[in-house]
């Protein structure tokens, strides 16, 4: 599928979403719960249930029903997805399908596994700060192993994308970081820390240090194109702090306008609803009856901020698309 024709299949499906049809656009699959990390704040923790995960044609199968009924993006995460031996042979399936695909990596893995890393059509590391502080959340020698694939795969010619979770620790760090994705000419997304995984509340941003990091964010975001946070995000989690909004998202579209898929098969909204019992299997009834079983989300009150700017852009809010078609005429994110 063409670029622009997967723009126009998504508006028509925004489009229809306001009269309550449903279409799985961009699936994030959470592969595997399995890690070679153990991160203080990681969400994959709450996945850890013990099912098989899916094999390797019933992922192909899962692709190919979505990709059919309007999927243009599929992201692999995990744990860590390199944990598996297929996924370069599932990142060429999911293309050859017309489907974007995306992989997050720990980068541990990347020289034994760079070829297959570089199918991907955007590649995502996690960056938490410096060495000291990105070791001492993720393990001794994860910060050089980032460092080292960031240079593997820019030998190949690709662009990684970086994502740092700014916390307590990190936010002190941001132009520095910054710094280092524009020596490296990598981009880099600046994700406020929320409260999810087991340990992540010593990690939360008090109202002062947000309002600080959004500010820092704003200034660098004028001089550095390598800085590709949303700052829409940002400012909603100033209101959420300071106690202005009592939730994250206005209208959420979890479970209408894309899914998550767990490491053994079930189809649930977003990472948040997933790691909950009760989602259907995709193997058992099918993966769009599954998707379709997904309830009501759009009153949804988690404070968790991943979909905000996807909501905004998707619900056809008129600022939202305004800003989006200037960043992109300006080859900015889309979010900026």
């Amino acid at each position: 599928m063409k670029y622009n024709d997967k723009r126009v299949n998504a508006l028509l499906s925004c489009v229809a979403a306001k009269f309550g049809k449903k279409t799985p656009l961009k699936v994030t699959h959470y592969i595997t719960d399995r890690c070679n990390l153990l991160c203080d704040y990681c969400y994959a923790k709450k996945f850890q249930k013990g099912p098989a995960e899916l094999t390797t044609q019933q992922v192909k199968d899962s692709m190919k029903e979505f990709a059919s009924l309007g999927c243009t993006t599929w992201t692999l995460i995990g744990g860590e997805p390199l944990i598996r031996s297929d996924i370069g042979e599932l990142i060429d399936y999911g293309q050859s399908l017309g489907m974007t695909v995306n992989l997050f990596t720990n980068a541990t893995f990347v020289p034994q596994k760079l070829d297959q890393v570089c199918k991907a059509d955007n590649v995502f590391m996690s960056l938490d700060g410096n060495k000291e502080i990105h070791d001492s959340i993720r393990g001794k020698g994860s910060y050089d192993a980032v460092v080292k694939a960031i240079d593997l795969i820019g030998e190949k010619g690709k662009h990684v994308i970086l994502n740092c979770v700014v916390s307590k620790e990190s936010y002190p760090y941001i132009d520095k970081l910054s710094d280092f994705a524009k020596q490296k000419g990598c981009f880099i997304n600046f994700n406020p820390t929320y409260n999810l995984g087991p340990g992540s509340d010593k990690f939360m941003l008090s109202l002062d240090e947000i309002t600080q990091a959004t500010e820092t964010i704003k200034r660098l975001k004028k001089d550095n194109p390598h800085v590709i946070s949303s700052i829409g995000t940002f400012e909603r989690s100033v209101a959420l702090t300071s106690g202005k909004v009592t939730k994250y998202q206005k209208h959420c579209l979890a479970g209408m306008l894309y899914l998550a898929l767990s490491p053994s098969g079930e189809v649930g909204p977003c990472f948040v609803r997933l790691a909950e019992n009760g989602w259907a299997s995709g193997v058992k009834e099918g993966w769009y009856n599954a998707f379709t079983k997904i309830g009501d989300m759009s009153k949804c009150t988690c404070d968790v901020h991943c979909f905000y700017d996807l909501n905004e852009l998707f619900g056809l809010n008129l600022k939202a698309i305004t800003k989006a078609a200037f960043n992109l005429a300006n080859d900015k994110g889309i979010y900026a």
